[in-house]
């Protein structure tokens, strides 16, 4: 009864699994598509409540006591720039300023070094 029960359900995923398939292939964006979950609305084009507008009154002026003076910040290139032939005179060389160095054997087996273990030292 147990093996039945098993096969059954598995037939039953099976087909589940092949009508999924063919929904999906028939519309890949099937299952994405739902009811929004926030419906937007525009905005009304104007206010209905009368907007009330105050004057400043004339003649009290506010002087300005918190100001700031920041001194001018000059930049400057640190570097000159230099025509391309003097630029490519003045290249270093393309060589590696550090070395390598034996640290020892890569592995040991039964007591015998095979391999060598290399590493470099950093400028």
């Amino acid at each position: 009864m147990k093996e039945r029960i098993i096969a059954l359900g598995s037939l039953a995923a099976g087909l589940a699994a092949l009508g999924l398939v063919a929904v999906i292939q028939i519309d890949p964006l099937a299952l994405t598509r739902g009811a929004p979950a926030l419906l937007v609305m525009d905005p009304p084009q104007s206010v209905p409540a009368p907007v009330a507008w105050s004057l400043p009154e004339t003649g009290t002026a506010v002087e300005a006591t918190a100001v700031v003076n920041v001194p001018p910040v000059y930049i400057y290139a640190t570097t000159s720039t230099l025509p391309l032939a003097q630029a490519l005179e003045q290249q270093r060389p393309l060589e590696p300023c550090s070395t390598w160095r034996d640290l020892g054997p890569q592995y040991v087996t039964d007591g015998v070094p095979t391999g060598t273990h290399w590493v470099r030292d950093l400028c």
